[in-house]
């Protein structure tokens, strides 16, 4: 939401001209002021920003999500030398009206922000809207590396530590910021579409605690790996993997596995790989 404008009016008719471009469906009005330094012109920038990042000429942000609107009114005496003297602001979000300056807050659905600015004899409107979005977490890929296969036993591998590697991408149309989530991956009876929670008798938890950026715009994956995984599902505690069938064998994978991301896909976070069984490590 970036617009940078100038107008100039001579004196004569510039006060009829402005007033009539100042009748837009706003709550507030700007007025001329009465004192200042007589302008031929004025400009007024406006933009959103999230912390250190311009949100650029179409700014999305999440619902909820804190971002500033920045504004800034200069105008150019009779001579064209820069100025401010005399500069008053009207907008229709907050009650500052100063020439220069910022409001940090947060919307729920998309909203249009509109700017005036005026000094003595010249004033400008600038404007644009900010669009609510949201999210979208997959995991884009998903292996097991260091698996051991059980000798001449297809299918079979022996348990133990593996490397386990998720890549996380957002496809939406917003970051994901200042919010931890969390990565699930559960091992147990299911098919190709997933694992069932009654099912699992294994189950590990990663924390992503540095947020992911647009997928839209810029692809970010998370590459969490490096993790140890110990599959030892003949503890005596979970079914008797050696007399189950190969193929009911499954790992799935959950991003945002409690939900603390509103995302505008909720059924596209898991991931499922397998068939595969384990068996328990042999000393020898």
């Amino acid at each position: 939401m970036s617009i940078h404008t100038t107008v100039s009016k001579r004196v004569a008719l510039c006060l009829t001209a402005l007033l009539l471009i100042f009748v837009v469906p706003l709550v507030t009005q700007a007025v001329f002021p009465a004192n200042g330094t007589w302008l031929k012109s004025v400009s007024v920038k406006i933009w959103a920003a999230q912390g250190d990042t311009d949100l650029g000429k179409a700014p999305v942000v999440a619902a909820g999500d804190n971002f500033t609107i920045n504004w800034k009114a200069t105008g150019k005496d009779i001579n064209d030398n820069p100025t401010s003297d005399g500069i008053t602001c009207v907008n229709n979000w907050g009650t500052d009206k100063n020439s220069e300056g910022a409001t940090t807050d947060s919307i729920l659905t998309s909203r249009t922000f509109f700017i005036t600015c005026a000094g003595v004899g010249a004033g400008r409107i600038a404007g644009g809207t900010i669009t609510v979005g949201r999210p979208d977490l997959i995991i884009s890929s998903f292996i097991i590396t260091g698996l051991v296969p059980k000798e001449n036993t297809s299918g079979v591998f022996l348990s133990g530590p593996s490397t386990v590697k998720i890549s996380l991408t957002n496809l939406g149309t917003t970051a994901v910021l200042n919010k931890n989530f969390k990565v699930k991956i559960v091992y147990g009876l299911g098919t190709n579409t997933g694992v069932t929670a009654d099912t699992a008798i294994l189950g590990k938890t990663f924390f992503v605690n540095d947020g992911i950026g647009i997928g839209g715009r810029n692809k970010v994956a998370k590459v969490l790996d490096d993790m140890d995984m110990f599959i030892q599902p003949s503890t005596g505690t979970g079914p008797d993997v050696n007399n189950l069938p190969l193929n009911s064998w499954y790992f799935t994978a959950c991003v945002d596995a409690d939900s603390e991301v509103q995302e505008s896909n909720e059924t596209n976070n898991c991931k499922t790989i397998g068939p595969g069984k384990f068996a328990l490590r042999l000393n020898n």
